[in-house]
């Protein structure tokens, strides 16, 4: 029996990775706004599958977005990371992340041949980029040029490294912020809306050195 909202945050609280596993998940552009702002967890009103231990369940498929559109809707701290074209890209249109942000999530709107990329920021954070296909270039070509400048490039491709996916793949992509570090993963879905696996693409290292 699919899972209530309610149960469902209780799986996003203790854990992201499984959250996504579980639940398919679509978010919604804040349109231009960036930084930390506040997301609505709330359910489409339709199943779709997901994987629980390996196995595929149908589940609810849940939206986060900047609007509460149900009154049981779920309120997260989020930052936002707004869509770029390719053909505008520009300094400030990279968000600058600190550990100090008044957010534990990370979200940008789901990826159909966009490319979202991370990398160290100078002088210390973290700085994301979503980057959508314009003019000449299409998403594999986009996804190879942000790859010259960040350490993570996520786009369109044919990669088996978990940096790419597929042309009939779209990708909802998330991150959560524990103990001070950001771990970012992408959901994987069909064209139905099912969850198809779920990769890390990204883990902040910890600075602290450990001793035996």
């Amino acid at each position: 029996m699919p899972q209530t909202l309610d149960q469902a945050v209780q799986v996003l609280d203790r854990d992201l990775e499984e959250f996504l596993l579980r639940f398919p998940l679509s978010i919604t552009s804040a349109g231009q706004s960036k930084g930390a702002m506040r997301f609505y967890l709330y359910s489409h009103g339709d199943t779709a599958f997901g994987i629980n231990q390996g196995v595929k369940m149908k589940e609810m498929r849940f939206r986060l977005g900047p609007k509460s559109l149900v009154k049981n809707a779920k309120a997260l701290q989020c930052i936002h990371i707004p869509v770029s074209p390719f053909e505008q890209l520009k300094p400030d249109s990279i968000s600058k992340v600190t550990h100090y942000d008044a957010a534990d999530y990370l979200v940008t709107t789901q990826l159909t041949g966009c490319t979202f990329a991370i990398r160290k920021g100078k002088g210390g954070g973290l700085e994301f980029l979503h980057v959508q296909p314009k003019g000449d270039f299409n998403g594999m070509e986009v996804q190879r040029a942000v790859q010259k400048e960040f350490q993570v490039s996520f786009g369109r491709g044919s990669g088996t490294d978990n940096s790419t996916y597929g042309e009939n793949t779209r990708v909802t992509v998330m991150g959560a912020r524990t103990n001070g570090l950001w771990v970012v993963y992408a959901q994987y879905q069909d064209s139905s809306g099912s969850v198809t696996k779920v990769d890390c693409i990204y883990k902040e290292p910890s600075s602290v050195a450990y001793v035996d």
